[in-house]
């Protein structure tokens, strides 16, 4: 890969794919390369702009292995919108325990609710014995992300996050630049990021957001 190709959401969830999976990627084509075609069981709990306007149309439109057979989201207008989104049929949710337990068949969960939810979905899942791809931060407390983990751990299953931007190839550069001494001694550190979409007033996300959404809602 390139050190000047950024590396996307779309490579991201790909690699995400393949490791749970087990296999690896093919590096002229992120999609992963599978070795034994099959379906792949997928549910995504939270259905707001984020799963809306990201995973759930990479899943549709860039993944034909992959079959999202559950939406789960406890705002109904969410839901709605998640299904329309997707545009394939889908089994809708309100209860993520309720979708866990009807759906036996589930590969992976991919988690995209508020911060203080991940923790919960994510280690019911993996109870459940489901590969999960969860939205950044991991958790709201450090005792939550290590039960992550640890159940991750307990039940053999893959627990990524998605922290996309520490795939880029430039990262890695920079990291091996600081490890091989080339700039001295680092003293001070400074960064800023300027996206043009994923922020709330920019690009595809409305503004203000209703509330709901913001406190309670996926």
């Amino acid at each position: 890969m390139k050190t000047d190709q950024p590396f996307t959401r779309r490579q991201f969830l790909g690699g995400a794919l393949a490791g749970a999976s087990g296999l690896a990627l093919d590096q002229a084509h992120p999609t992963p390369a599978f070795a034994n075609p099959r379906q792949w069981k997928f549910a995504v709990v939270g259905t707001s702009y984020r799963a809306r306007g990201s995973h759930l149309q990479l899943l549709r439109d860039y993944f034909p292995e992959v079959e999202v057979v559950a939406l789960c989201d406890i705002t109904p207008e969410n839901l709605q919108e998640g299904l329309k989104v997707y545009g394939k049929p889908a089994a809708a949710y309100s209860d993520y325990h309720k979708m866990l337990a009807e759906h036996p068949e589930l590969d992976a969960v991919v988690v995209v609710t508020p911060n203080f939810l991940h923790a919960p979905v994510t280690i019911a899942a993996l109870e459940a014995g489901k590969h999960v791809l969860t939205e950044k931060p991991i958790a709201t407390h450090v005792a939550d992300a290590t039960k992550m983990i640890e159940t991750a751990k307990e039940h053999q299953r893959i627990l990524a996050v998605g922290f996309e931007m520490r795939y880029y190839p430039l990262f890695h550069g920079m990291s091996d630049l600081l490890g091989q001494g080339a700039i001295g001694d680092l003293e001070l550190v400074f960064a800023a990021l300027f996206a043009a979409t994923g922020t709330p007033g920019v690009g595809n996300i409305p503004t203000p957001r209703p509330a709901r959404r913001q406190i309670g809602g996926f």
